[in-house]
């Protein structure tokens, strides 16, 4: 037998060894044999990057036998290894800034595999203010004590200092609050560059990723909240749904604001600030194909602009959800150039018919997502503004991704069905920077849009953070950026690039109502200049709310406003305008507000169809009504095909449009009489009365 073979068979044998050692002990803690029957045994097993907690280096057969007993003993956080022996571990209590109160509760060492077992007193109950420390010289780790089970990490220590840090009574802090701010710090982790960093860079850097994205802080502000909502979540045969996210966002600006989860029961309670809010109980599971829905009075919505208002004011109030049958959508993301797993990457599901966003998630740390929703047809967008160089794209089953949403694949979900649809993102270029005002400093949760310059057709959107910075990777390409009034060309067709915007704006403020006076939400508001170039665009929030941003003091602005997610309410180019040429000009004045007041939206009719080009559906084609002439002079509003070839667009009822025009991007239609290569028209164009829906379909 050779030396290589003998080297293995000693290997073999002395892993065999330590591993009949490890399953046939007490639990390692320092080898102090069998416990008193009267004690309460806490076990789990200390990680950190390279197994260092920034005081202590293992040997390497230490970090050998660690990453063996990593799977086998308890699954260590992604990206972590168990430290070595002889680490000190303390089950410690707190008060609610995290400082130890008493001596030490019970105390033990890591055995090789960093696995430890506390004994402590007997009738010990787990509690928020329990803590187990892992001690070295000069630093620590600290975890929650919510069960007999717990492991201890840089993730684990940044949940506990963020909730500490947040102003809570630790003993009101429950379990589900826990596990709330352990998820969004999971989350942060894609926002954090973790090769290189220790155990307490990597938890300062997790605290700080979640302080500075808008949405996980409010998750972890929310815990102290006196009043909240509480309720249930069943099926549609009244059988209690387990594992369902709760997820709370504000009533106007859709900016999430909290989470947990249901109990064995179907049973939620969340907190929350007082205030406007809507309730999604969003099924990630898979063990029910119950349709993920937005709370409603009258049963619930797949659309969280359709949700009902929910008022929560400083006691906990009742909300219950029963969940329609639905379909499944599982997933996975990669990466293509090696098929690395990618974590934090933001999966949007999104209305085919009408582009609205629905509901989102992000992949977990093995690159999975799954999502149950109702029966319809969609398309799934995965944005990555992570630290993770692969460019975000819009699912395309048969172009293997497209940068263009219009571009995405239809799916159609059925009730009970399961669809597969994995991406597999190709490396990108990273377009970063702030976005900051020169009296008031950074602009946060203002949202930045991509554009493709060639096209340009929509490719992706995102919010700044706190400080006003904003992170996004997409494949080489040109684009255009807008955001709060400023616009920028971007080449990032062979690197990276950095684009800021820090010009003082001014601002217009409109409240936006259908005939009836009630609220519209998801309409599109532009704003042009004189010749017509786009200054703004945002979309109004759940109330109708709409602010609109102009780096010019101008007295000309033209705002139009576009209905085409299928309601029966009409366009408009303010005011009550049906050619943008012609519209009422709105004055914008630098760092002031122009408030417009509320504008009531025509009654609507809604037209709809295809543009097949060579008797093939035609995606991204251009489809723009035109009122007063047939010339592009005479423009009202317009959308794009899908990428099935179907449009739709909603205008004011009983209206006559002299020309309505499909013509590809980069084309015109002309005023002639003749159809083209590049365009189709029809002429004269009805549109029914309030609520009619009015098929008009081009070939070219």
């Amino acid at each position: 037998m050779n030396k290589k073979a003998l080297r293995v068979l000693a290997v073999l044998y002395l892993v065999s060894t330590v591993v009949l050692v490890a399953c046939g002990g007490g639990g390692g803690g320092g080898g102090n044999g069998n416990p008193p029957a009267s004690t309460v045994a806490i076990s789990g097993t200390v990680s950190s990057p390279n197994g260092v907690i920034a005081f202590r280096q293992p040997s390497a057969w230490k970090r050998f036998f660690a990453g063996l007993f990593a799977s086998k003993v308890f699954a260590a956080t992604p990206g972590m290894t168990p430290v070595g022996s002889g680490v000190t571990v303390n089950l410690i209590q707190i008060d609610n800034t995290g400082v130890q109160v008493g001596s030490v509760i019970a105390a033990t060492t890591t055995d090789a595999s960093g696995v430890f077992t506390l004994q402590a007193p007997a009738g010990f109950i787990p509690a928020s203010n329990y803590v187990v420390q892992a001690m070295g010289a000069g630093a620590e780790l600290r975890a929650f004590v919510t069960s007999t089970s717990v492991n201890v990490d840089p993730y684990t220590h940044a949940t506990e200092v963020l909730i500490t840090g947040s102003g809570a009574s630790i003993t009101s802090v429950r379990t589900v609050d826990i596990a709330s701010v352990y998820q969004v710090v999971i989350e942060s982790s894609s926002d954090v560059s973790t090769g290189s960093l220790t155990a307490s860079q990597l938890t300062t850097a997790l605290n700080s990723a979640v302080k500075n994205d808008i949405e996980s802080s409010n998750v972890v502000a929310s815990i102290s909240s006196p009043g909240g909502i509480t309720g249930t979540v069943a099926d549609n045969s009244g059988v209690p749904l387990s594992g369902i996210m709760i997820l709370v966002r504000t009533f106007g600006d859709q900016v999430s604001q909290a989470m947990t989860r249901t109990d064995a029961s179907g049973i939620y309670t969340v907190r929350v600030p007082a205030g406007n809010y809507v309730i999604a109980a969003v099924n990630d599971t898979s063990t029910s194909t119950a349709a993920s829905e937005w709370w409603t009075s009258n049963g619930g919505s797949t659309n969280h602009h359709s949700a009902g208002k929910v008022t929560v004011g400083t006691t906990i109030i009742t909300k219950n959800f029963t969940l329609a049958p639905g379909g499944r959508i599982n997933g996975k993301v990669t990466a293509e150039s090696n098929g690395t797993a990618l974590g934090g990457i933001l999966i949007t599901l999104t209305a085919f018919s009408s582009n609205e966003n629905l509901l989102w998630m992000r992949t977990r740390t093995d690159g999975t997502y799954s999502l149950n929703a109702a029966p319809d047809d969609y398309i799934i967008i995965a944005r990555n503004n992570t630290v993770q160089p692969y460019a975000s794209e819009a699912l395309n089953f048969t172009l293997n991704g497209s940068t263009i949403d219009d571009m995405a694949q239809k799916m159609s979900i059925t009730p009970g069905a399961t669809i597969t649809a994995d991406f597999s993102l190709l490396d990108g270029y990273k377009i970063e920077g702030t976005v900051s005002d020169p009296v008031t400093g950074p602009v946060d949760g203002v949202p930045v849009r991509f554009y493709d310059d060639a096209t340009g057709a929509a490719v992706v959107s995102l919010r700044t953070w706190v400080n006003g910075g904003y992170r996004v990777w997409l494949r080489p390409g040109v684009y255009d950026v807008l955001t709060h009034g400023q616009t920028a060309v971007v080449d990032a067709s062979g690197a990276n690039k950095i684009q800021s915007f820090a010009a003082a704006v001014g601002k217009v403020t409109a409240m936006l109502q259908d005939s009836s006076n009630n609220p519209v939400s998801q309409a599109k508001a532009r704003l042009y200049d004189s010749a017509r170039n786009l200054i703004s665009y945002e979309i109004s929030n759940g109330d109708g709310a709409v602010t609109l941003f102009s780096t010019i003091t101008v007295t000309n602005d033209l705002l139009e406003i576009r209905i085409d997610n299928g309601e029966a309410i009409g366009s408009s180019i303010y005011l009550n305008g049906t050619q943008l040429a012609s519209g009422t000009p709105v004055t914008v004045a630098t760092s002031s507000t122009t408030t417009i007041g509320t504008i009531n939206l025509p009654a609507g009719a809604v037209l709809t169809g295809t543009v097949t080009k060579n008797k093939q559906p035609a995606p991204n084609v251009i489809v723009q009504i035109r009122s007063g002439g047939t010339s592009g002079s005479n423009r009202f509003v317009q959308t794009r095909t899908m990428i099935d070839g179907s449009y739709t667009i909603s205008l004011p009822a009983g209206t006559t449009f002299d020309r309505v025009c499909a013509f590809d991007v980069n084309t015109t239609c002309p005023s002639g009489s003749i159809n083209g290569a590049t365009y189709a028209f029809s002429d004269n164009v009805l549109m029914g009365a309030e609520g009619s829906t009015n098929t008009l379909n081009f070939a070219y």
